[in-house]
């Protein structure tokens, strides 16, 4: 990793909140470290805490008010403004949160008036698929966002669109930091048991309930002699584990499939030594996304487990421990996974070790260098 001469200072920025423990959360601390390896001097991280509040580094601005509070929202983007000026911040990292309004629009251009180089990450794109309530905050984005996007120098993108919102793209894959995470151990099972293992916080695009209505095909066939069983982390209870739950209990499936709610360290890394096969997302296609370089598929590559989606992702399209499915709604062939899986001949270190290149300090390089020119 390069190492540049410079006493650069950089905001990694997010209006919103993540809790410590989430994936995502981590995702940014990483992407933040591989900031700072990369020559900036200091590295903030601007966010709202847990009680709402938005605080840059060690400073608390406070929490932001309703969008129809005009002076409010001026004040609060004047704290901001102020904070980056007395830090001299000349690098703005800005995690997009699908909620452009008037205000940020506002905000960005006085950035970059004042000559700072910035970049703002679309975790997915297109996103229009993935909002449930077309409300005003909806149309405020779209009204916004492309006049948004040109006050950036580029809109870092998972994709691998040239442009997004009219702008120019820098296009990088969900990296890792793999000291974060830990190499799954094989666990030996019985011959006839294949343990499958998805972890979310769920939603219907993740198409669980595709897996759910395959085993019971297959286990309503003659030909089940594997045990399969689906093994499924999700995170809070929300009305899509409730459903899932129910779909569940008609197909009578309790045997076979477990709910463990939210896990975290040792017992989240005890599943992963037991499971066989990981479960991506299935069910992109919902929200009209065909392409994608989900973190999840890199998280399950680190681990050193096998998985399965249904997107197109060109980091794992074509590995062969890796099995792509149907971008429809069609119950997963269960059979067409214990065959995947018998065939598998990488190890869990081979696996990790296919994606050395997917490290996030690589992933920002790439970023950095083309906002500098380096």
């Amino acid at each position: 990793f390069l190492y540049y001469e410079s006493v650069m200072k950089a905001l990694f920025l997010y209006f919103g909140y993540f809790p410590e423990h989430s994936g995502v959360y981590k995702k940014i601390q990483s992407q933040i470290k591989s900031l700072e390896r990369s020559g900036f001097e200091t590295v903030l991280f601007g966010s709202q805490n847990e009680q709402g509040d938005m605080f840059i580094g060690d400073t608390i601005i406070g929490p932001r008010m309703s969008l129809r509070k005009i002076g409010q929202q001026v004040a609060f983007f004047t704290k901001i403004v102020t904070l980056i000026n007395d830090y001299k911040i000349s690098f703005i990292y800005y995690r997009f949160n699908g909620a452009a309004n008037p205000y940020e629009y506002i905000f960005f251009s006085r950035l970059k008036k004042m000559g700072i180089k910035m970049v703002m990450e679309i975790p997915t794109y297109p996103y229009d698929g993935e909002i449930a309530s077309k409300n005003g905050i909806y149309y405020l984005d779209k009204l916004c966002r492309i006049p948004m996007a040109k006050k950036f120098d580029y809109v870092v993108t998972f994709s691998d669109l040239a442009r997004i919102f009219g702008q120019k793209t820098i296009n990088i894959s969900n990296g890792i930091d793999f000291n974060a995470v830990p190499l799954k151990n094989n666990i030996e099972v019985r011959s006839h048991e294949l343990n499958l293992l998805g972890v979310a916080n769920l939603t219907s695009w993740h198409g669980y309930d595709r897996i759910i209505c395959g085993l019971s095909e297959y286990y309503n066939t003659a030909n089940n002699d594997v045990k399969v069983k689906l093994h499924l982390v999700t995170g809070l209870e929300n009305d899509c584990v409730m459903e899932l739950k129910q779909l569940v209990s008609r197909l009578k499936l309790e045997r076979y499939v477990y709910f463990h709610g939210e896990l975290h360290g040792k017992a989240l890394d005890k599943l992963f030594d037991e499971a066989q096969v990981a479960i991506g997302s299935l069910g992109r296609h919902r929200n009209n996304i065909t392409q994608l370089k989900t973190l999840k598929n890199v998280e399950y590559a680190a681990r050193g487990i096998p998985f399965i989606y249904s997107e197109i992702n060109e980091d794992f399209d074509d590995a062969s421990y890796v099995m792509r499915i149907k971008a429809d709604d069609s119950p997963v062939n269960i059979p067409s996974i214990i065959e995947f899986y018998q065939h598998i001949q990488a190890s869990p270190i081979n696996i990790r070790a296919s994606i050395a290149s997917l490290s996030w300090d690589n992933q920002i390089e790439k970023v950095v260098n083309k906002v500098f020119n380096r």
